[in-house]
């Protein structure tokens, strides 16, 4: 009887036992069912952010992401070892003044890169941050409560950025601050050196956590001011320019600890603009420091962290259903029609330039594509990225390493650094888009093309070309000859544009050269491709395309008899690819559209 419970209703003379088993388990099934789609939610959320294209679907998932995580633990680890021999050899000799601008340094060092990996991170997420379209469409017509769902995909963001914090800065928030106490004199207590590994770790993971959180609340706020549509078309641009930012600060890291001090000493505002200076200043402040200007940071950093964390929550909480209801019900696109000088200039483009049909077809598709595609958009803008950051660094490089009467007489004449920057940024244009021209967009969609190239696959192939000089060649070199123009005269402005041109073209046509794909319509099997091989090759061919003519320019500028010799080069050479190009097209059996998939076995051709 201890399992019944005496029950009478009021009105009844007769009471009766019920058994309150059977509810108890109701309840307790139905919390056990919450309980598991929390878990199965949250871990098919994780899974889905570790979709990456360069992992196959039939490779081990979990062996390249073990990879990828120890490539980003790598340099932080590295970097302490490398400097405990510094520490440990300058024991004696270190001053207060000399250990403390070393270890500011260093400090910065690791704040940076861990806010800007984490910063990279996000705007690889930047299309998951939010429940997707698929995930509305997948989880709506099921029976599960919404704050499962919401808490679900909270519990597999903070895992994420959790797991990637800890891959890029968990190594050394142990080591680096035993590194840095050999420097100091007297040798620190144990209580003080767990109060520098405590510090080390407050600064760096509250750096990288609002990184994250600051990019999940500026999706958040868009999303809340924007209708769907315009969100779709303002976010390209937000995580473009947000990719070009943080690969340039990558690409910038080294100089930062050096014009640190300068920036500390004349109060200049990029100390106060870089996100990753107040968290430097958290970490000073929070070591005992007394600088007006890390104190300072030091309180901007708590702010900002706290605002980040709390727009994040709010608008993530608010965007939950309103975004899910816009999302479903907003087709996707919008509107695609042309206004102004862009009607103006496809009109003519498609009237002197792209005569033939399908040569009109390929060249909007590959247009469209890179505009629209987000994975095709990312990839050749990390591409672009790179390129604008080796400008950048080393635009910067020189302003702070040469006198400003070097500085000023360097740019007057024609130097191999100036004469570069057309060829640099034009070289990964080009090799972001033949990279990025081997992943498709909707594989279903090239019927199209399949119905039509029998005949037009030379043609199309054709508009790709004219695509990739659109997108990669004519911006760079239009913008160099305005500047050239300034600095030189038109002369030796049409010169160097015109030499720098053709080598672009030439590379086209190499990088084309044995391509019987159209651009996005081929599947790809990852993989298959020798990236050290090809990553030796490309360093070389780099150094050749972008700074050895750069200097070959210079060169002839003193020898102007050069010009027509190099440009006639050129001439040929571009002529004779051409040439073989069309032969080779000629015998080949037409446009690939199935990727073949490496053999499960391979065979060493013994028998012939």
């Amino acid at each position: 009887m201890a399992d019944r419970l005496w029950v009478r209703h009021p009105g009844q003379r007769h009471g009766r036992f019920i058994n309150p088993m059977p509810t108890l388990l109701r309840i307790r099934r139905l919390s056990q069912d919450e309980k598991t789609q929390f878990i199965d939610l949250s871990q098919h959320f994780y899974k889905r952010l570790f979709n990456i294209e360069f992992i196959s679907e039939d490779a081990d998932a979990r062996l390249g992401v073990v990879h990828i995580l120890g490539l980003l633990a790598f340099p932080g680890v590295y970097y302490a070892v490398l400097r405990s021999m510094s520490y440990s050899h300058d024991y004696w000799q270190l001053t207060p003044a000399s250990y403390s601008a070393d270890a500011l340094s260093d400090q910065c060092l690791y704040v940076f890169f861990s806010m800007l990996v984490i910063g990279v991170v996000a705007v690889l997420e930047w299309d998951r941050l939010f429940l997707d379209r698929r995930d509305y469409a997948n989880l709506m017509a099921l029976p599960l409560k919404p704050g499962v769902t919401f808490c679900a995909k909270i519990a597999a963001l903070f895992q994420f950025v959790g797991l990637f914090i800890l891959a890029v800065a968990g190594a050394p928030v142990l080591i680096y601050p035993v590194v840095a106490s050999q420097g100091l004199c007297p040798v620190p207590s144990f209580q003080h050196l767990i109060w520098m590994v405590m510090v080390h770790g407050i600064a760096v993971f509250s750096g990288c956590l609002f990184m994250f959180l600051f990019f999940v609340a500026l999706q958040g706020v868009l999303i809340n001011l924007l209708s769907y549509t315009q969100f779709r078309k303002i976010s390209l641009y937000v995580q473009g320019l947000a990719t070009v930012v943080l690969v340039c600060l990558l690409f910038l890291l080294p100089l930062i600890p050096e014009l640190l001090p300068v920036w500390e000493k004349t109060h200049s505002p990029w100390i106060y603009a870089l996100p990753p200076m107040w968290f430097l200043g958290l970490y000073q402040t929070l070591l005992g420091g007394h600088n007006l200007v890390f104190l300072s940071l030091s309180r901007v950093a708590i702010i900002a962290f706290v605002l980040s964390a709390g727009v994040a929550a709010a608008t993530y909480f608010i965007v939950y259903r309103r975004h899910s209801e816009i999302a479903f019900d907003t087709p996707e696109g919008g509107s695609t029609g042309q206004f102004g000088i862009m009607k103006l200039l496809g009109r003519l483009l498609d009237r002197f330039w792209l005569k033939e049909g399908p040569e009109r077809g390929t060249f909007y598709f590959v247009l469209k594509t890179l505009a629209r595609s987000a994975k095709q958009r990312l990839n050749f803008v990390a591409y672009v990225s790179v390129g604008l950051a080796l400008v950048l660094t080393g635009i910067l490089t020189a302003m702070v390493y040469l006198p400003r009467g070097r500085l000023w007489a360097s740019i007057t004449q024609p130097d191999g650094g100036l004469l570069s920057i057309p060829l640099v940024v034009s070289f990964f244009m080009l090799v972001g888009m033949r990279a990025v021209f081997e992943f498709p967009a909707e594989l279903p969609a090239n019927w199209i093309f399949q119905i039509t190239e029998e005949s037009n696959g030379r043609m199309c192939l054709a508009g790709a070309r004219k695509a990739m000089l659109v997108v990669a060649i004519a911006p760079p070199f239009a913008v160099s000859f305005a500047v050239y123009t300034k600095l030189w005269g038109p002369m030796a402005s049409l010169l160097v544009v015109l030499f720098g041109a053709l080598l672009c073209l030439i590379l086209t046509e190499l990088l084309l050269y044995s391509s019987r794909k159209i651009p996005f319509t081929c599947s790809h099997f990852p993989g298959k491709t020798n990236l050290s091989l090809i990553g030796a090759i490309g360093c070389l061919v780099f150094a050749l395309c972008a700074y050895a003519m750069a200097l070959l320019e210079k060169w002839m500028f003193h020898e102007p008899v050069a010009w027509v010799v190099a440009l006639g080069v050129e001439i040929v050479v571009l002529s004779c690819i051409m040439v073989l190009r069309d032969r080779s097209f000629t015998n080949d059996l037409g446009v690939q559209y199935e990727d073949t998939p490496l053999p499960t076995v391979q065979t060493l051709n013994l028998n012939g």
